[in-house]
């Protein structure tokens, strides 16, 4: 009697787990139909609907970070801001080791003109990923109004991860520039002109030189 007591409470617990399961596969999968859609949407700039197919299942996306990080993004392309930084937040908190839901964060805090929070974020990433380009590109721009010689050390660290990059040649031949070292200066914003061709601002710069 009592194996047959143990066998049924065996057979009750898979059923359930069986039926929990299930009912956990459907609403996956119906999330990952959701997600393809809201995609398509997007790529036909009807974010309304693309943010729409989201939102019906936003209590079985609430702790997933793609969910999260693609709400995010689509606040932002439609200005909410706030419903942005939301999203962001709550997919960084989801994958905090990760830089990339901090790159999405300080999109709606710099579309707000709101620098000291983008600043921080970036020492975030900074922090996460000292070889982060975008973070120490940025944080070498910003620097351009505050401190050259921390610009120089930015920049150099950004030019140094992508030295191909338009930006980082840019940026740091204007700051060579203001610290006097002309030949240094010359050399990154012709490298500017090799991968931007006829750039204003890269001629404008090597104006300077002369």
């Amino acid at each position: 009697m009592k194996t047959f007591l143990s066998l049924s409470v065996l057979t009750i617990i898979f059923i359930v787990s069986a039926i929990t399961v299930n009912v956990l596969s459907q609403e996956n999968d119906s999330l990952v139909k959701a997600f393809n859609r809201s995609v398509n949407f997007e790529a036909e700039k009807n974010y309304t609907s693309a943010i729409s197919e989201l939102e019906k299942f936003s209590a079985e996306g609430s702790n997933v970070y793609l969910f999260n990080l693609r709400m995010g993004w689509l606040k932002y392309s439609t200005a909410d801001y706030d419903g942005s930084i939301k999203y962001y937040k709550k997919a960084a908190e989801l994958n905090p080791k990760s830089p990339e839901p901090l790159l999405g964060l300080r999109l709606p805090y710099a579309a707000r003109n709101e620098w000291t929070e983008v600043k921080n974020i970036y020492n975030s990433i900074i922090a996460l990923d000292p070889n982060n380009y975008e973070a120490n590109l940025r944080l070498g721009q910003i620097a351009l109004n505050e401190n050259l010689q921390s610009a120089k050390s930015y920049l150099e660290k950004a030019y140094t991860i992508s030295p191909s990059q338009y930006e980082a040649n840019l940026s740091l031949g204007y700051t060579y520039y203001y610290l006097g070292n002309s030949s240094k200066a010359r050399e990154h914003l012709n490298n500017a002109l090799m991968v931007s061709e006829n750039d204003s601002l890269a001629q404008a710069g090597l104006k300077l030189l002369k």
